[in-house]
């Protein structure tokens, strides 16, 4: 298992990670209601921000795919939620998924933080 790491999961870390991902959250649902097809790059640049977040908050410095269930800090279904991003991120399914993982990510980063 790779372990939550409460001194690297600060709130200003984790706050600067959030305050990415809020302006391209937006910009990623405003892609979909419009139908562009700009939604893609956004989705990786999303996917790579999630990642980051991640090991922030781990002890680890790099993020692998293939132990992705190791990690402590991944919500329930985390694992395959995230392949289905991977695999799909123009769809507005895997957007639906990838902010989900951000919210549930962040309650269970405030959960472990508490608890250690």
């Amino acid at each position: 298992m790779i372990h939550f790491n409460p001194k690297r999961a600060l709130k200003a870390q984790v706050d600067g990670i959030i305050s990415t991902w809020i302006p391209l959250r937006q910009s990623i649902l405003d892609s979909h209601k419009e139908r562009k097809k700009g939604s893609k790059n956004d989705m990786m640049t999303a996917l790579k921000l999630y990642e980051r977040l991640i090991m922030q908050v781990s002890e680890t410095s790099i993020f692998e795919v293939g132990n992705i269930k190791e990690y402590e800090v991944l919500p329930l279904n985390g694992e395959e939620r995230y392949l289905f991003i991977i695999k799909k991120p123009e769809q507005y399914a895997a957007f639906c998924q990838l902010d989900e993982l951000f919210e549930e990510t962040l309650k269970k980063i405030a959960g472990l933080r508490a608890r250690k």
